[in-house]
């Protein structure tokens, strides 16, 4: 009872407080029982919280742009599918969410883009807010769902890592549609030091917990060619690795 009085009065001393001075009391509180006890349970203490505040920073930063996610304007990963796509060619964007890459496809290149997302709220966001005369949306599963027709090129952004046996989804994807070429953007283990920190404790590193996978290059380069595909372009940024492959002559290598 006194715990709970005592957490009563502490959560409406902060909720009066100015933000700064609520920022300030809440760390020195955060940094004072890490420091209780052994550095492993404070580090995995701190990591926890700071799982919480990403996933709220994140849904206030798409608030604070008007439903958008502030990435697609810092990281301008947008540009690295748009630049690699001429106009008038099929482009399949598998798992493209909300349509914002679908849509930019599309408009800046010229692109007919069929887009396919399996989560409903974010199929009609897309729908309502990211349409276009050169755009369809699908609202279904990657692999069975969509029509059986070529596409020139499958874009998957930060879609793999939310996959369970990567190579053959791949692998299918190339068999069905025959694509000339694919553009993959992935996050990347490798991003800080505090992701195999939080790896060597057991602890979650994963940006999403719906991710089964963050990539090294070489688990990267692993799933690929075991998929029979062929890395032309590697770009390593913004702690992500955005790609171009190309599909091989070879069988792929998966079970």
């Amino acid at each position: 009872m006194i715990n709970q009085i005592l957490e009563i009065a502490a959560r409406r001393l902060i909720s009066r407080l100015p933000m700064e001075e609520a920022a300030s009391l809440l760390a020195d509180m955060a940094r004072n029982r890490a420091r209780q006890g052994q550095p492993d349970a404070g580090l995995r203490m701190l990591f926890a919280i700071d799982d919480a505040l990403y996933r709220e920073e994140g849904q206030l930063a798409i608030r604070h742009n008007a439903g958008t996610h502030p990435k697609h304007d810092f990281l301008r990963y947008h540009d690295f599918f748009v630049d690699r796509l001429q106009a008038g060619q099929r482009v399949l964007d598998f798992g493209c969410g909300r349509g914002e890459l679908t849509y930019d496809m599309a408009e800046r290149a010229g692109a007919h883009v069929t887009g396919i997302e399996i989560n409903e709220a974010s199929y009609q966001a897309a729908v309502q807010n990211r349409s276009h005369p050169q755009v369809s949306y699908i609202h279904g599963d990657g692999l069975t769902d969509i029509p059986d027709e070529r596409f020139d090129v499958i874009v998957l952004s930060n879609v793999l890592e939310h996959l369970d046996d990567r190579p053959g989804v791949l692998s299918r994807l190339v068999k069905n549609h025959q694509p000339d070429y694919l553009l993959i953007r992935v996050p990347s283990y490798e991003r800080e030091w505090r992701v195999p920190m939080r790896d060597s404790l057991g602890v979650n590193y994963y940006l999403d917990p719906t991710h089964t996978i963050e990539y090294t290059r070489e688990t990267f380069r692993q799933e690929t060619g075991a998929a029979g595909l062929t890395l032309d372009e590697f770009v390593a940024t913004w702690g992500e690795f955005w790609t171009r492959l190309s599909p091989t002559s070879v069988e792929p290598e998966f079970g």
